[in-house]
């Protein structure tokens, strides 16, 4: 058996579906697997076809103290504006309340390889994943 496969978790991955994804300016809250308007208007503002939903924070849904966090989200962000990509600031925020929120971004103009690559990097257990006129995507990464 190859050790790096890992079941997936199904308690998180349902934690991670139930949150909303939000973009602070313009005001833009995502739901996995819900049209969204205001996302396919924001992308055609700009001229772009795909996004990506990504934090550095507590990577594999494992808490980092604040610090750490915050150094590995500065990272992030430094090395999204090294790129060709819109980035705006949000925040993943749980439903169910029992998560902190955690600083987020969203990206506009990556394709789903980059979100994967970058997901990974940051080791996140999944990063969302869209494009002009489809559902946001859960893309699970463990």
């Amino acid at each position: 058996m190859d050790d790096s496969y890992r079941p997936i978790d199904e308690h998180l991955l349902e934690a991670f579906r139930q949150t909303t994804y939000r973009i602070f300016d313009p005001p833009v809250e995502i739901r996995i697997g819900q049209p969204n308007a205001e996302l396919d208007a924001l992308l055609l503002r700009l001229s772009r076809q795909n996004w990506f939903f990504i934090t550095a924070w507590n990577p594999g849904a494992r808490p980092l103290s604040e610090a750490d966090n915050r150094r590995r989200q500065r990272t992030l962000l430094d090395g999204l504006r090294r790129e060709d990509w819109t980035v705006l600031s949000g925040e993943s925020v749980a439903d169910a309340g029992d998560w902190p929120p955690e600083p987020s971004y969203w990206v506009a103009g990556a394709g789903r390889e980059a979100a994967i690559a970058w997901g990974r990097k940051f080791g996140q257990a999944a990063v969302v994943f869209g494009t002009l006129y489809r559902r946001p995507e859960l893309l699970w990464l463990q």
